[in-house]
């Protein structure tokens, strides 16, 4: 597979660098719960934190198979696509578009309500991807129940 210039870019990065991505670049792999509202923007809103921090999630490179998320310490793990994935809220990222470094926005993203947004932010997804791997199982349950073979 052929590597982006982001994630070439990520690679060459030395670990502990500060990176950003925006909320636009991370996705989530739920099965049952595709559609939901986002309801961040008005909360950023209300914190009255800056536009580029009400986008941003910050994450150091540990390595160059391992982030973790700057306020929460998630750690996002590569997978075998080259995206960087979290198991306990179901977001990923990979570095397709681009590897931004976050020079200059210590300032904004050390403030109690950056802290407060981003912590909101993760747990939201947290108990989605736990009420998607609820239906999940049920799902799961309901096959074998029926005879089915289930299949990872």
């Amino acid at each position: 597979m052929n590597k982006s210039i982001g994630l070439i870019d990520y690679e060459n990065s030395q670990n502990k660098v500060l990176f950003r991505k925006t909320i636009y670049d991370i996705k989530t792999d739920y099965e049952f719960l595709k559609e939901f509202k986002n309801p961040f923007k008005d909360e950023s809103d209300r914190l009255g934190l800056p536009a580029f921090a009400r986008i941003s999630l910050y994450f150091n490179k540990i390595d160059n198979n391992t982030c973790e998320e700057l306020i929460t310490k998630i750690k996002f793990i590569r997978t075998n696509d080259n995206s960087f994935y979290n198991e306990e809220t179901g977001l990923y990222f990979n570095f397709n578009n681009y590897f931004e470094r976050a020079v200059g926005h210590e300032k904004i993203i050390n403030t109690d309500e950056y802290a407060l947004f981003v912590s909101n932010y993760i747990n939201y997804f947290k108990n989605i991807k736990c009420h998607d791997d609820k239906k999940r199982y049920k799902g799961m349950n309901l096959l074998l129940k029926n005879g089915k073979c289930v299949r990872g």
